[in-house]
């Protein structure tokens, strides 16, 4: 009976040292070894263009993204106006005045939550934007095209949301 080798993989050329013959006067069959770092051809037009297309297209969403991610803070920062400036200066008003005998609805509590949420609110947008900085980062995006980068921003901003929230 004869001895083949079984062992085969995909590749690029036969291997010259596993060709010859095996002590039983048959031939042995060629192996195959993939060198996955030589091409014999170069890749075709059309997937040259589809990881282009595809390029371009994670700029435009990291883009859009960046973009959301500014519209967001703009609305968290008018939350905490409305939070800090509005409903905590209206209750420190309410507790001077009960002090002469005025109603005073204690909702301390209320606008305590509503800190703790927007903390986590701005706190998770933090780490989306760095997030979204390392997948720029890693498309290794040309310098031309930064230019219109927004995260700096996006982060500086969010810091100072959660600096004026922590201070209040």
């Amino acid at each position: 009976m004869a001895n083949y080798s079984t062992t085969t993989t995909t590749s690029v050329a036969p291997s010259d040292t596993n060709v010859g013959w095996d002590g039983t006067g048959l031939k042995k069959k060629p192996v195959w070894i993939f060198y996955p770092h030589l091409s014999l051809f170069p890749p075709p037009p059309s997937l040259n263009l589809s990881c282009e297309k595809q390029f371009n297209n994670l700029k435009l969403q990291t883009s859009t993204l960046s973009n959301h991610h500014l519209d967001t803070i703009k609305q968290l920062k008018e939350l905490q106006f409305r939070i800090l400036e509005q409903e905590l200066n209206r209750w420190k008003r309410e507790q001077q005045l009960s002090g002469n005998g005025a109603p005073f609805a204690n909702n301390l509590d209320q606008i305590q939550k509503w800190c703790e949420d927007l903390a986590e609110i701005i706190w998770m947008n933090q780490q989306q934007v760095r997030q979204l900085a390392r997948v720029q980062e890693g498309l290794n995006i040309p310098s031309q095209d930064l230019a219109m980068n927004i995260l700096p921003e996006l982060s500086e901003g969010l810091n100072m949301l959660m600096d004026t929230l922590v201070k209040k």
